[in-house]
Formats: structure tokens, C-alpha cells, sequence
């Protein structure tokens, strides 16, 4: 985002923090099928005055829609319960 924004609580101009990712499914100390999920690219802007933090992303309606296939990775609508190349259920 290059233009200006302002807090939408206070009106104070946001500070860009700069790009992040956060891991997408849970997070367990073992192993958990979900780490094959990956993690969603997010732009992080902060309010210096009132301390709110805002997240930008032009993936997330991609992500929402698509579910990646922890055995081969194939990305498939996720409104489909198997993977349409090795027919793997979706563990939810």
C-alpha cells in the first residue's frame, strides 16, 4: 500500500511495520499436518498513537477459496473434501 492511511480509531496516520508471515492452522509442539498449510504474506501497519495494529493482504480472498494438499500439494477448492490428484481426505 503506498498511499496514506489513517487509524480508524484515533485518525492518527499509520506507521508501515512492514510484511510478515503468520503460519496459517494451529500450532503444536508435535508434528501437526497442518505446518503444510504454509503461512499467509501480511502487510503490518501500526497506529504510534493509540497502538492498533492493521493487516493487509491481496491473498486472502486466493487462500480462503484454496486449501493445499499436505501428500502432494496440489492447491483445490475447498469446497472439495479429497484432493483431486491423489484423492486424500481434508483433515479438517
Amino acid at each position: 500500500m503506498n498511499e496514506p492511511m489513517n487509524c480508524l480509531r484515533c485518525g492518527a496516520q499509520l506507521v508501515r511495520l512492514g510484511v510478515r508471515t503468520f503460519q496459517l492452522g494451529r500450532e503444536t509442539v508435535a508434528f501437526d499436518p497442518h505446518v503444510w498449510e504454509g503461512g499467509l504474506e501480511l502487510e503490518v501497519f501500526g497506529c504510534p498513537s493509540c497502538g492498533k495494529v492493521e493487516l493487509f493482504s491481496g491473498k486472502v480472498q486466493a487462500w480462503a477459496a484454496e486449501y493445499e494438499c499436505p501428500v502432494c500439494h496440489h492447491r483445490y477448492p475447498r469446497a472439495e473434501d479429497r484432493c483431486p490428484r491423489c484423492y486424500a481426505k481434508r483433515e479438517e
